[in-house]
């Protein structure tokens, strides 16, 4: 009886012992991080932005590049710039289509984080100068562009994601008063 004992212990053992070498089936499923190069920011993307000014906030859809150090915008929201310069509904709506497509470019500078699974973007942006048909009349108008923190491309999900504000606009080199800071968000814009 106590061979049979020893046996079964010792059966119980080998069974618990070779149960710890056993892998599940997800354990050898997980892909290695790549670490992400400064070239892999470049490329197109697309999107949501997020628009707030005050308490109106808007959402649209975004397409945008990326390359040598460079985002460039082909079709940047400047609505809310416009109602902020042309109170008048339907001489800002006529300003607007007159404008039409508006093309942004914005410097950065990129460096890779400790970890490598992410590409931080610091930001050089340039005021915005535009020409206002207002009244039969050609208005100069300069929209001040500041970057308050950095970007990030992030490899795993190959997503870019970065701020600016407009926290200034100038009409003929006159500061617009009162002027409420239009913060353009864009959240996690995805490499096609």
């Amino acid at each position: 009886m106590r061979t049979i004992n020893t046996i079964k212990m010792l059966m119980a053992l080998v069974v618990v012992v070779g149960l710890t070498f056993v892998s599940c089936k997800k354990d050898n499923n997980t892909k290695p991080v790549v670490p992400v190069k400064l070239e892999d920011v470049n490329g197109n993307f697309s999107g949501k932005l997020a628009l707030t000014q005050g308490t109106t906030k808007s959402e649209s859809t975004i397409a945008l590049s990326a390359k040598n150090n460079t985002i460039s915008i082909v079709d940047l929201p400047v609505t809310e710039i416009v109602f902020s310069v042309v109170k008048d509904k339907v001489k800002a709506q006529e300003v607007i289509n007159k404008l039409g497509k508006v093309k942004y470019d914005v410097s950065y500078t990129a460096k890779v984080n400790g970890s490598k699974t992410a590409v931080d973007l610091t930001f050089a942006p340039k005021a915005i100068e535009l020409q206002f048909p207002v009244d039969n009349a050609n208005k100069k108008v300069v929209v001040n562009v500041v970057a308050k923190q950095a970007g990030t491309y992030t490899g795993k999900t190959k997503a870019l994601k970065f701020g600016l504000t407009v926290d200034k606009v100038t009409v003929d080199g006159t500061a617009v008063a009162p002027f409420e800071a239009i913060f353009y968000d864009f959240q996690s814009l995805v490499k096609k």
